[in-house]
Order: C-alpha cells, then structure tokens, then sequence
C-alpha cells in the first residue's frame, strides 16, 4: 500500500484529526488519508447525539480540524490560506458503499501521481 510523506503541514493535519476524534466521542474515525492538497475521513457518528443533528455534529468535527491546522500553521505561515469554505460529505448507505470508500481512501495515496495537481519535486515547479 502507497503512503503519504507528510509536510510540516500534512502531519498538523494528522495531529488535529486524531485531537478531533478524541474531543468528539461521538465520531468514531474508521480510517483517513492527508493527501497534499485534500484530506479523506470516514467517520461513523454515534447514534444517540446529544446536542444537535449528525449534520452539526459533523461540521463542528470538520471545523475542529480545520481551526486547529489554522491556527496552527499561521504560527509559522501567517498568510497560509489552508482549506476552501466548504466541505463535502456521503452518506454511507450500505456495506458495500462503506467498503468503496474505504477502499477509496486507502488506495488514494497510490493515485496520486495521477492527480491532476501532482508534480514531481525534481521538475522544477
């Protein structure tokens, strides 16, 4: 299996998703890949919510995360402009659906020399 050398940048990230999942106890993370320039998560929210909707409780999940890189970051970046506005989300319907993601994620590293922001760092971008 391909894995990610993470930046500076990509293990805040890694930091701020495991903080995430211990500050949320009603999130269970089951797996997540920090690409260098987008982040997978497959989450499992808690049936009994206490305050709110899986809705809420999903961006305030996403917006822990992405504060906590923020503010982190701009520490040694001031001017870092990290995520876009918004987020996007599935509803895991099946099994099989989850297993498809699932799969997604892990093998997201593996594709990444064919993304279309992929460069190779010894060709002089």
């Amino acid at each position: 299996m391909a894995r990610m050398r993470l930046s500076d940048q990509g293990r805040l990230c890694k930091s701020a998703i495991l903080s995430a999942s211990e500050t949320y106890g009603q999130v269970d993370v089951d797996t997540f890949v920090v690409m260098p320039n987008h982040i997978h998560l497959l989450v499992h929210l808690q049936d009994s919510l206490q305050d709110g909707t899986p809705r809420s409780l999903l961006s305030r999940f996403v917006g822990f995360i992405k504060g906590r890189v923020t503010r982190e970051a701009r520490k040694t970046w001031p001017e870092a402009q990290i995520w876009q506005k918004y987020f996007y989300d599935h509803v895991v319907r099946d099994e099989a659906d989850y297993l498809r993601i699932w799969e997604y994620i892990e093998n997201n590293p593996a594709r990444w020399a064919q993304d279309r922001y992929w460069f190779d760092e010894g060709d002089g971008q």
